[in-house]
């Protein structure tokens, strides 16, 4: 969505009409909804996880794009975490398709399947939870850590954790608040996918997510941040992987619920 709105090829008022499912050539891809969703603009899109609307408009914003805005968030890349490994993920591209699969091309189909972070797309859950905090800090990527401070044993300071600027968002304010918004109603509203993860009287904005594998369930995703307004300092970011959990609605969503619930009760968020 943001690659699309940056990029101008997509408005906040685009709508798609959904069916429940998106066609090219003599492939099918299937939104989650088999019956469809009816008309949906970009906001609607994302509160109740239309994927026919991205498979449309990711399919007009295009690969490069896309990849553009998943490298501003750190994606296929290390977070620079200060403890132990972590993977890389992967953004795919035409040449990397090129590269590892024999020479074959990139195809409509891979952009389309993209465009809902199926593919080749690889992202770790501390990935999913910068993405979340750089929504939370709307346009800001940090460097996440956990070390806050090393002291000898006479009290001297050896290294002190800083939250350090990673990079900054290419989009213009706007466009991420608009994206923000969406994810607050995909929470807030009741018939936001994410709506089990609200907590009474803390505004949570976050998206859900299911990703299908070759075999067995797939695996429940839900990351986001609260609370939507207010003092930085006391926004929580977070992602919620549950391996061959189901739904990321039904699974991750409630799971995120019990956090917030627990960091409300802590006085951690307003």
């Amino acid at each position: 969505l943001l690659a699309g709105l940056e990029s101008g090829v997509i408005s906040p008022q685009d709508t798609v009409t959904c069916p429940g499912f998106f066609t090219i050539g003599n492939h099918t891809f299937h939104c989650w909804n088999h019956t469809g969703h009816g008309r949906v603009d970009a906001e609607t899109a994302i509160k109740e996880s239309c994927d026919v609307w991205f498979y449309e408009r990711g399919l007009k914003t295009g690969l490069d794009n896309i990849t553009k805005v998943a490298a501003e968030f750190g994606l296929g890349q290390p977070t620079g975490f200060d403890i132990g490994s972590e993977g890389h993920g992967l953004v795919p591209s035409a040449a990397w398709k090129r590269a590892h699969m024999a020479g074959e091309k990139w195809w409509d189909g891979d952009t389309v399947q993209l465009s809902i972070g199926q593919s080749f797309l690889l992202v770790t859950p501390l990935q999913m939870a910068c993405i979340a905090a750089t929504f939370a800090n709307r346009g800001t990527s940090l460097h996440p850590y956990v070390v806050k401070r090393i002291e000898t044993a006479d009290g001297q300071v050896v290294h002190e954790g800083q939250p350090d600027v990673r990079a900054h968002l290419t989009a213009k304010p706007q466009q991420i608040e608009f994206v923000c918004h969406a994810m607050l109603g995909a929470v807030q509203d009741n018939d936001g996918t994410a709506h089990p993860a609200a907590v009474k009287g803390l505004a949570i904005a976050g998206k859900t997510g299911t990703a299908q594998l070759g075999a067995g369930e797939p695996h429940a995703w839900f990351a986001g941040f609260a609370a939507y307004d207010g003092d930085a300092s006391h926004r929580i970011a977070f992602a919620v992987l549950v391996e061959h959990g189901g739904y990321g609605g039904q699974v991750a969503a409630p799971i995120a619920r019990e956090i917030m619930e627990a960091a409300k009760d802590l006085g951690l968020v307003p």
